[in-house]
C-alpha cells in the first residue's frame, strides 16, 4: 500500500512538472511570418494538427525523434484567423503542447531545447487558413553519427602516424640567356665575285667601300642559379588520398609567427585536415611559430538557427606541440560538422585574428565546392587572405573570390598560385573567369 502511494506521489508530482514547463511555453511571444515554407529535410520533423484542433493527425518523418537528445529545437506554428471572437487561440495552443507531452514527454521535459512560437499572417480566408502548416515542425541539430566522427579521426591518425621523414636531392639549376653577338675582323672582302672566290682578302675598306668580314659568338648570361640542395618531402600512407595537392601547395608557402592558418573541418573535409596534419609534421618548425585555428560552423546548430557573426564553431589552437594541435582538430570535429555547404568563413578569419593580434597574413584551407556564408563581413578583414582549395570543382563561388581579391590576397588550386586580380570575361560567354591549368573557372554570383 505504501507503495502504491509513492507511486501516485511522484506521477502527481511529475504531472506538475510537466505542467510547469507548459506554462513556461505558453509565454513564448510569437513571432509573425506570412506563411511557413514547408522544407523537406532529414533533420527536420513535422507533426501535423488541423486548423482549429489539438489533436495531432499527421507525423512527418517522426522516425528521427526515436532519440530525443538529438532535438535542438521545436517550433509551434499556428494561423492568426478567426471566424467567431470567442475563439481562445492560446487555450488552442496549450492542447497542443498537451497532446505533444502525450506523444513526446521526454521533449517537454528537456531544458536544452530551443522553443519558439511562429504566427501565420497570410491567410485571410478559413479556406486558406486550413492549408496552411499548424503543429509542431521540430529540428535536430545537424550532427554525423559518433561512430563515424571518430572513424574519421582514427583515419586521420593511422595515417599521421604513418608520417616519416624522406629525403630528396634537388640538382643545382641554372637559368642562361644566350646573345648572338657580330664581333669585327679587320679583314675586308673584295666587291668582286672572283677574287672573293679565290679568297682575296684587304686590310682596309679602300676606295670602293668593302664591305669587313665579321664573325658571330655567343655571350652567356646566368639570369639565377639555384645551389644544390637536400629537401624533405616526407613519406606516409596515401591510401585513402585522390591526390595531395592541399599538402604540396601548403609546403611551397613561406610560413611565419604573423601567419594564422585557418582550417574547414566541416563535412567531406577530413581528408584535407590529414593533409594539413602530414604539413605540419613535415615542417616541424611550424610548431610554435604559426597559429591555428579550426572551424565546424556552428556546433552543429540547425542552420535556420545560424546567425551571421555569431555561428560560433571555432577553435583556438595550443600551438606548442603538435598533438595540442591535432587534440584540437578533433575536438572541433567531434563537436560540429557543419550543416549546408555555406560556411562562417569570414567569422572564423576574424575571430582568428583576434586570438592572435599580430597576423599579418591569413592562409584559409577551404573547401572549393562550398563558400562563405558570412562574406557581408568581409569589410571587417583587414589582412590579406590566401584561399588554399580542397577538392576539385568546376567553377568558383563568387564570395571566395572577392575574399581573396578584396584583401589583396590570393588563392592555390591543384599546386599553383593565381592572381585573384588576373580574373577576366569569359570568352565563352558573360561573367567572370579565372584560368586554371589553361581551364576557364566560372566565378559564381552568391
Amino acid at each position: 500500500m505504501k507503495k502504491l502511494i509513492l507511486v501516485i506521489i511522484y506521477l502527481f508530482y511529475a504531472t506538475l512538472c510537466l505542467a510547469d514547463e507548459i506554462d513556461k511555453l505558453m509565454a513564448i511571444k510569437p513571432i509573425r511570418i506570412e506563411v511557413l515554407p514547408y522544407k523537406k529535410d532529414t533533420n527536420i520533423a513535422y507533426l501535423q494538427t488541423p486548423f482549429v484542433q489539438a489533436q495531432i493527425i499527421k507525423k512527418i518523418n517522426a522516425n528521427i525523434l526515436k532519440d530525443p537528445s538529438r532535438v535542438f529545437a521545436i517550433h509551434l506554428v499556428y494561423t492568426k484567423y478567426r471566424e467567431i471572437d470567442s475563439f481562445n487561440q492560446p487555450k488552442l495552443n496549450y492542447y497542443r503542447y498537451q497532446e505533444l507531452k502525450k506523444l513526446y514527454p521526454e521533449l517537454i521535459k528537456n531544458p536544452n531545447i530551443h522553443w519558439k512560437v511562429f504566427e501565420q499572417i497570410k491567410a485571410k480566408t478559413k479556406d486558406d487558413a486550413a492549408k496552411c502548416f499548424h503543429g509542431f515542425v521540430i529540428y535536430l541539430k545537424n550532427e554525423i553519427p559518433v561512430e563515424r566522427i571518430n572513424e574519421a579521426i582514427n583515419i586521420i591518425k593511422d595515417i599521421t602516424d604513418s608520417y616519416k621523414d624522406s629525403f630528396i636531392t634537388i640538382p643545382s639549376y641554372k637559368k642562361i640567356k644566350v646573345k648572338k653577338i657580330r664581333e669585327r675582323t679587320g679583314i675586308y672582302l673584295p666587291n668582286n665575285t672572283k677574287k672573293r672566290k679565290k679568297g682575296i682578302t684587304y686590310s682596309r675598306p679602300g676606295i670602293w667601300g668593302r664591305t669587313e668580314k665579321t664573325k658571330t659568338i655567343k655571350d652567356t648570361l646566368i639570369l639565377f642559379e639555384t645551389p644544390e640542395k637536400t629537401v624533405n618531402i616526407g613519406d606516409f600512407n596515401t591510401t585513402y588520398f585522390e591526390n595531395i595537392d592541399v599538402y604540396n601547395t601548403l609546403r611551397t608557402l613561406d610560413i611565419g609567427s604573423t601567419t594564422a592558418i585557418v582550417i574547414d573541418v566541416t563535412g567531406s573535409m577530413a581528408p584535407f585536415s590529414a593533409e594539413v596534419m602530414l604539413w605540419i609534421k613535415n615542417r616541424k618548425h611550424l610548431i610554435g611559430k604559426a597559429n591555428f585555428s579550426f572551424f565546424n560552423d556552428g556546433n552543429n546548430e540547425p542552420d535556420q538557427y545560424k546567425k551571421i557573426g555569431k555561428t560560433g564553431g571555432i577553435y583556438k589552437a595550443n600551438n606548442t606541440q603538435y598533438d595540442s594541435i591535432f587534440n584540437c582538430m578533433a575536438l572541433t570535429m567531434r563537436a560540429g560538422t557543419g550543416g549546408f555547404p555555406p560556411e562562417n568563413y569570414c567569422e572564423a578569419i576574424i575571430q582568428t585574428i583576434k586570438w592572435f593580434p599580430n597576423t599579418d597574413t591569413v592562409v584559409v584551407i577551404a573547401d572549393i565546392s562550398a563558400s562563405a556564408s558570412d562574406i557581408e563581413l568581409l569589410s571587417e578583414i583587414k589582412k590579406p587572405v590566401h584561399i588554399v582549395f580542397a577538392g576539385t570543382s568546376i567553377d568558383i563561388d563568387q564570395s571566395y573570390y572577392d575574399l581573396a581579391n578584396k584583401t589583396n590576397g590570393s588563392i592555390f588550386y591543384k599546386t599553383k598560385r593565381y592572381d585573384p586580380k588576373m580574373a577576366h570575361k569569359s570568352k565563352k560567354g558573360k561573367g567572370l573567369v579565372m584560368d586554371f591549368d589553361g581551364m576557364e573557372f566560372p566565378i559564381v554570383p552568391h
